[in-house]
């Protein structure tokens, strides 16, 4: 059980790292759009097109976890939606820093 604890928290810490990661990317190419005198109507809909695939990534990716602990596991599954699984990592984030301590004085 511990392990499938510890699982479910370092999945959930690399996709929120890759999240704030492809935030920078949104930025830098909205700063490209601005830079390059891209119409309104353009940027509102690069702005739009991002936030459509952060809510899917965000929706399939907690959909996946749960079903990768399969029937026999589910009621180890602390969360049901992205709101809920960041809740289950602020609740547990002294866990994840001492984890990512731990990797780092190895």
């Amino acid at each position: 059980m511990q392990l499938m604890h510890i699982t479910q928290l370092i999945a959930l810490y690399i996709t929120v790292k890759g999240l704030e990661n492809f935030q920078y990317a949104r930025q830098y190419r909205l700063n490209i759009l601005n830079e390059s005198k891209a119409s309104e109507q353009n940027v509102k809909a690069f702005k739009l097109q991002c936030e459509e695939d952060v809510s899917l990534y965000k929706t399939r990716t907690i959909k996946k976890m749960i079903a990768a602990h399969g029937g026999f596991f589910n009621h180890l599954v602390q969360f049901e939606d992205w709101n809920g699984a960041m809740k289950f990592l602020e609740k547990n984030r002294q866990e994840v820093i001492n984890l990512i301590m731990e990797e780092w004085n190895d």
